[in-house]
C-alpha cells in the first residue's frame, strides 16, 4: 500500500486541534499530571499543617490594632480642620490600610461575619470621603465617633476562638 495516504496528507486539512510538529497529550501524560498535582497538594497540605498551628499560637493581638486606629483617629479629629481635609483623609486612609487591613483584622473579621466586614469598610470609606472633601468637624466627628463604636463592637467577635463553619479546614 505504498500509494496510500493518511487522511489529511492530500488535503492538507489536520483533524480538529491538532498543530503541526505538536504531539497529542496522551493517557499517559494526563496520568503523570494527575499524580504530580495530587503530590504537590499532599505535601503543601502536610506542610501547612505544622504551619497553621504555629501561626494561631502567634495570632496578632487585634486590640491593639483598635487602640492604635483609635489613638491615631482621636488625633486626626482633635487637629482637623475644612482647610485642611485632604490631610485628615489621608490620615484615615492610612488607619484602614496599614492598620485595620495591615494586622490582618479585616480578613480576620471577614471569616467571620462578612457582613460586618463590609459595613466597617462603609464607615472607614464615609469618614474618609467626609475628611477629604472638607466636611464641617462636627460631621467629620460624628462619621469618627460612628466607626470607633463599631470596632469596639466586634472586636469580641474577632478575637473570639468560637468554631465557624468557616474553620473546618484549619481557618480562623
Amino acid at each position: 500500500m505504498r500509494g496510500v495516504r493518511p487522511f489529511g496528507a492530500m488535503t492538507g486539512v489536520r483533524p480538529f486541534g491538532a498543530m503541526k510538529g505538536v504531539r497529542p497529550f496522551g493517557a499517559l501524560a494526563w496520568r503523570r499530571t494527575a499524580l504530580v498535582l495530587a503530590g504537590g497538594i499532599l505535601i503543601g497540605w502536610l506542610a501547612g499543617a505544622p504551619l497553621t498551628a504555629s501561626l494561631k499560637a502567634d495570632e496578632p493581638a487585634f486590640a491593639v490594632a483598635v487602640e492604635t486606629i483609635h489613638q491615631r483617629g482621636e488625633a486626626a479629629v482633635a487637629g482637623y480642620q475644612a482647610s485642611q481635609g485632604i490631610a485628615t483623609g489621608t490620615v484615615f486612609s492610612d488607619l484602614y490600610f496599614d492598620v485595620f487591613e495591615g494586622s490582618g483584622m479585616e480578613m480576620a473579621l471577614a471569616r467571620r461575619d462578612e457582613a460586618l466586614k463590609v459595613d466597617l469598610e462603609a464607615h472607614f470609606s464615609t469618614l474618609i470621603g467626609a475628611a477629604m472633601r472638607g466636611a464641617p468637624r462636627a460631621e467629620v466627628e460624628s462619621h469618627w465617633r460612628a466607626l470607633e463604636g463599631r470596632l469596639h463592637e466586634v472586636l469580641p467577635l474577632v478575637e473570639s476562638r468560637e468554631p465557624s463553619w468557616r474553620n473546618w479546614f484549619g481557618f480562623r
